[in-house]
């Protein structure tokens, strides 16, 4: 009996289905990691999500009150 997962396994593409997802939720996350943007396709529901890896923010709590954070500018003295 073949596996209806190995008959269109399109996760070398990125491609997942939710019961895919689901069972193989480390191997999902490892690869939104390493290999790029991975997507989860709900065909029942119409859904595609997309996972990939974040990057890392350049902005410091510092440029955040800077630019307008809880803040008012007048809130900051400049000297």
């Amino acid at each position: 009996m073949s596996n209806p997962d190995r008959k269109h396994d399109n996760r070398t593409q990125g491609v997942w289905t939710v019961q895919q997802a689901r069972d193989r939720f480390e191997e999902l996350l490892d690869a939104a990691a390493n290999k790029g943007p991975q997507q989860i396709h709900d065909t029942e529901r119409g859904i595609v999500f997309g996972l990939e890896k974040s990057a890392p923010s350049k902005k410091s709590g510092r440029d955040f009150l800077l630019k307008g954070g809880p803040l008012d500018d007048r809130d900051i003295d400049p000297d």
